[in-house]
């Protein structure tokens, strides 16, 4: 499906856009974490037929990454298990990854990684791509994280090198690569400050602030449309942008499941959850009406949002045409220019990305971390 209508990047210097864009699907991405009693609930999960509407790609945790560049299972898991959530993933249509852990077998964090990306990258490479190949997995999601920091530029280079070798790898395959990540600045390795390093070189960046990121978050640099807005204005596109969720809860920062998955309706960035183990059972994540959402989400038909060429984040044109508009009620009546626009992006006065909402007859809904009346500037429609 396509907007019948397409906006020019059009308007006043400083002012706030909303632009249509043309309608592709979002990534709803879930991991399944390493042993019996994990296996287990996973498998609950993954079985109610809610979650798996909404669901696009789970990630089986994980192989350990050894110093040698080999790689082993993390506690009890094996073969026989693997095969099984393939066999369950592809039957579902369903992509499956593999993912690659800094954790050692007691899920004690291990600086020896940084010795494989320095010395056993090749090996690491090949050994991956041979788990790959085995089980017929359509990913790769590299978690390279925790509490310890690649403690030199050469070993970031090693480390930048690893993900492009495999992206290369994979994208020769047909297959994906996806980066994980903190969210904020105040962990170790990697972190917002190490987003700009795998633009154009992995398909999918894991963004796991879980419980600490929301619309509601003290620290505003957490916001979803801030960090949305962020990804995209380094080159990210909002496919590639998956906002991370806690399972193992359904209340953070004083609001509720649905109210955070409204938020994230209203943006429409792609998804990670960890996991589907701590979901099963867990209030909110049991609703087949918070599913909805998440389907939704994963059902939107839009075209990947990327930063304008010239600009980053996306500044509106000194000189263009806008209408100036407010918001009544949280709500934006739209002119007939834009009257038939299903989707709209909205920008600061200071022509910063805002987020991007769905339009119908006519009326664009803001999400309720905006203000209930605020100024704003349209762009006008294509001829």
């Amino acid at each position: 499906m396509s907007v019948s209508v397409r906006l020019k990047a059009v308007a006043i210097a400083g002012s706030l856009l909303l632009s249509a864009v043309s309608l592709q699907a979002r990534e709803v991405f879930a991991w399944v974490q390493y042993g019996t009693a994990s296996y287990t609930a996973s498998m609950a999960s993954f079985n109610n037929s809610f979650v798996k509407d909404g669901l696009t790609t789970i990630s089986l945790q994980y192989w350990l990454v050894n110093t040698d560049g080999s790689l082993t299972y993390g506690s009890d898991d094996n073969d026989a298990r693997v095969t099984t959530w393939v066999d369950s993933a592809h039957s579902n249509g369903k992509k499956i990854f593999m993912t690659l852990s800094t954790a050692s077998a007691g899920n004690v964090w291990n600086p020896n990684v940084q010795d494989a990306l320095l010395n056993s990258r090749a090996a690491l490479l090949t050994n991956t791509l041979a788990i790959v190949n085995q089980f017929g997995l359509d990913g790769v999601d590299v978690d390279f994280e925790a509490g310890w920091r690649i403690s030199s530029a050469e070993g970031l280079d090693a480390m930048d090198s690893f993900v492009v070798d495999l992206s290369s790898a994979m994208h020769a395959l047909g297959k994906r690569v996806s980066v994980c990540t903190f969210a904020g600045r105040v962990y170790n390795f990697p972190n917002l400050s190490d987003f700009s390093r795998w633009v154009g070189k992995v398909d999918l960046i894991n963004i796991m602030g879980y419980g600490e990121t929301s619309q509601y978050a003290y620290d505003t640099t957490l916001h979803y449309t801030n960090i949305f807005d962020y990804c995209i204005g380094l080159g990210y596109d909002s496919t590639s942008v998956c906002i991370g969720l806690p399972g193992g809860g359904d209340n953070w920062h004083g609001y509720d499941l649905v109210t955070h998955l409204t938020d994230l309706l209203a943006i429409k960035p792609s998804l990670c959850i960890w996991n589907l183990a701590l979901m099963n059972g867990t209030g909110g994540w049991s609703l087949a009406s918070n599913w909805a959402i998440i389907k939704q989400i994963a059902d939107y038909d839009a075209t990947p949002i990327r930063a304008n060429s010239q600009t980053t984040p996306p500044m509106l044109k000194a000189g263009s045409h806008c209408v100036k508009l407010t918001a009544v009620n949280g709500s934006l009546k739209l002119p007939a220019s834009l009257a038939s626009s299903a989707h709209v992006s909205i920008f600061s006065l200071s022509g910063r990305f805002v987020c991007r909402v769905d339009a119908r007859n006519g009326v664009a809904v803001l999400p309720r971390n905006l203000s209930s009346n605020s100024t704003m500037l349209l762009v006008r429609a294509s001829d």
